[in-house]
């Protein structure tokens, strides 16, 4: 992981192990917030991740993470950026970016432990989410249009096995 800094307790301070690589698979274990970032910055992508959520914490009813995308700034919790939410449990859908209403789309999500493709299209201005081959999110305005890619750590276990970032254009 020589190409992400993490920040759950400061730049590259993880002394519980949130962000692991097992086997291929990257483990966010959700037990404290935070974050794993590139350190290179990207425009004109676009990101395919495959995602599916592990365990829930006792207690907890919702899961959450998210990629958040365009960081920009120093590392410190959260950095500027805009974020494709991950939900699961919750009136939220995975996929949204923005200010969306809850309930006001379907969540595309499949059973907790079944594996899900993200598609995250940076283009420009436009920015488009396809969760489990149906659109979620449709811009033509996003506000930033480069940065840094941040995986979140907040509640629930979640795993990646695919984190691919292609150019376009």
């Amino acid at each position: 992981m020589s190409g992400f800094s993490f920040f759950p307790h400061g730049v590259n301070q993880d002394p519980k192990g949130v962000f692991k690589l097992i086997n291929g698979t990257l483990r966010i274990s959700g037990e404290e917030q935070g974050y794993l970032a590139t350190k290179a910055e990207y425009s004109n992508y676009r990101l395919i991740a495959e995602y599916k959520w592990g365990w829930l914490p006792a207690g907890q009813t919702e899961r959450d993470s998210g990629i958040f995308i365009h960081g920009q700034g120093p590392d410190r919790f959260f950095m500027a950026s805009t974020e494709c939410t991950l939900y699961s449990g919750s009136n939220w859908v995975s996929g949204q970016v923005g200010p969306v209403a809850p309930n006001s789309i379907k969540n595309r999500e499949n059973p907790i432990g079944e594996w899900n493709t993200l598609e995250i299209l940076s283009e420009g201005r436009r920015l488009q989410v396809t969760l489990n081959a149906h659109v979620v999110t449709e811009q033509t305005n996003a506000e930033r249009q480069s940065g840094k890619v941040l995986l979140q750590s907040r509640w629930g276990e979640v795993f990646f096995r695919r984190l691919e970032l292609q150019p376009v254009r």
